[in-house]
């Protein structure tokens, strides 16, 4: 839905970042650094990894495979920004084929198959697939949106802690994954 809006009604915008729900933004400030960090590339995500063979089966690669010609680049899009160029390159995939595929793979492929800037986001490193965030993560990484934060409804109240902890100068505990370093 939210391509279709942004693909063929809202042709103004620019710019765009698209958050699932239970992507956590720890404050207003961390999305309007991201936006004016990244703000001319066409595509940001968590990574871009490349699929140059058209032999894996697992996931759902043998569905992926007749839609698009290889390479194939492929990413977590729980949080993604994104610019016209790319919402122009997915508006001329489906006039052409009359069809999507799997965004995790479509944003990335059609992006980097169009020669439009992709960058990796450091901010976007912990939205993974099965994260266990807390306050301790969210003190050492200001700046980064959190996935997955299933609890919804908290998010609100996890901003207020945030603020709260850093009054008082908590001092959180640096165990993060090296993945974040």
């Amino acid at each position: 839905k939210a391509l279709l809006f942004l693909c063929t009604i809202a042709l103004h915008i620019d710019q765009v970042w698209i958050f699932e729900d239970d992507c956590f933004i720890p404050s207003v400030d961390a999305l309007l650094k991201l936006n004016n960090k990244y703000r001319n590339i066409d595509l940001v995500t968590r990574v871009n990894e490349v699929n140059k063979s058209t032999k894996q089966k697992d996931w759902h690669w043998k569905s992926i495979y007749p839609k698009a010609n290889p390479p194939y680049y492929y990413s977590m899009v729980s949080g993604c920004g994104m610019t016209r160029n790319t919402l122009n390159e997915v508006k001329k995939y489906v006039e052409k084929n009359g069809e999507l595929f799997y965004i995790e793979v479509m944003f990335n492929t059609l992006a980097m198959q169009a020669g439009l800037s992709v960058m990796v986001a450091k901010e976007l490193k912990s939205i993974v697939w099965m994260g266990d965030w807390g306050i301790d993560e969210f003190i050492l990484l200001p700046e980064n949106i959190f996935h997955p934060m299933k609890h919804i409804g908290y998010h609100s109240s996890l901003r207020s802690q945030i603020k709260e902890v850093i009054i008082l100068k908590y001092k959180p505990v640096n165990n993060l994954p090296e993945f974040l370093l």
